[in-house]
């Protein structure tokens, strides 16, 4: 940790480290305010398509829990697992336990731009 005298100091004397430090702080605003637009603006059917939809591009079938895409996305398990089990009833998804198939990517594709 730089003590906070050192840390106004460099600020004020070194131009890279305050470009360092704004531009970090920068991205960081813009990530949380990313967040808050997704959860105050879109539907939570949505979020989890395109949840799934982005994980499936690194695995498919995707190995993660209701709990865990809860926790990621900011939901409560009950709701994932009823919007999972909608999926799963639109053939878009094939649910088993810790898994997650992606059956139909067109499908979740256009259900998560609705």
């Amino acid at each position: 940790m730089i003590p906070a005298e050192i840390f106004s100091d460099w600020v004020r004397r070194y131009d890279p480290w305050r470009d360092f430090v704004f531009n970090l702080v920068s991205e960081r605003l813009a990530d949380v305010m990313e967040i808050v637009d997704e959860v105050a603006f879109q539907r939570m059917d949505r979020r989890v398509a395109s949840f799934l939809l982005e994980r499936s591009q690194l695995q498919n079938p995707i190995r993660t829990t209701h709990q865990e895409i809860a926790n990621e996305i900011g939901s409560s398990r009950e709701v994932i697992s009823r919007l999972l089990e909608d999926f799963d009833q639109r053939d878009m998804v094939n649910l088993s336990r810790g898994e997650i198939k992606i059956l139909d990517f067109e499908g979740l594709k256009a259900y998560s731009t609705m």
